[in-house]
Order: C-alpha cells, then sequence, then structure tokens
C-alpha cells in the first residue's frame, strides 16, 4: 500500500509539474497577443478577398476573350455559309438556264421534225 501511495505521490506531482512547464511554454511561445493576432486575421481576409477579386476579374477577361473569339468564328462560318449558298444558286441557274435552252432548241427541232 506505501507502494501504491508513492507511485499516486509520484504521478501527481509529474502531472502538476508537466502541467506548469506546459502552461509556461504556451505563455512564452504564444505568437501575439489577441488584439495583433485578430489584426493579422482581419489583414489576411483582405488579401484573400482582394486576390480572390482579381482571380474574378482575370476569369472575367478569358471568358469575354473566349466569347469574343467565338462570336468571330460563328460570324465567319455564318458568311462562309451564305457565300457557299450564293454559288449554288448561281450554278443552279445555270444549269436551269442550260437545261431550258437544251429544252427548247429539241422543241424547236421538234416541231421542224412535224
Amino acid at each position: 500500500m506505501y507502494s501504491k501511495k508513492k507511485h499516486t505521490r509520484i504521478f501527481l506531482g509529474g502531472l502538476i509539474t508537466g502541467g506548469v512547464i506546459g502552461a509556461v511554454a504556451a505563455l512564452m511561445l504564444a505568437p501575439e497577443s489577441g488584439k495583433k493576432l485578430r489584426r493579422d486575421i482581419s489583414k489576411k481576409a483582405d488579401e484573400i478577398i482582394d486576390d480572390t477579386g482579381k482571380v474574378l476579374e482575370s476569369a472575367g477577361d478569358i471568358a469575354s476573350k473566349i466569347i469574343s473569339d467565338a462570336k468571330k468564328q460563328s460570324e465567319n462560318l455564318i458568311n462562309d455559309g451564305k457565300k457557299k449558298i450564293e454559288e449554288m444558286v448561281t450554278a443552279s441557274e445555270k444549269v436551269y438556264k442550260n437545261s431550258k435552252n437544251i429544252a427548247e432548241e429539241k422543241v424547236s427541232k421538234m416541231k421542224n421534225i412535224f
């Protein structure tokens, strides 16, 4: 029983000593006072907000460029499509006129035969 009490005292003494050493170390190693810590946190939050604003601005610029490029490409595609349609219409008109001329010649020849 004596040894159990002795071990308990040693354990409690060590626990108290460790607690005191830990508290002193925490006070000595504490990075900053509460006021300074709040100021630093506020400053860091402002920096993060500024950085976020810059990222959003950059993203907006990139999105605008992508939209502008897409608009130019779609305009080019539309213009190319219009040119192709005009070319097809012109070619179709030529084919129609040639076919009409050939048909008229054939009809004229047939009239002369009968």
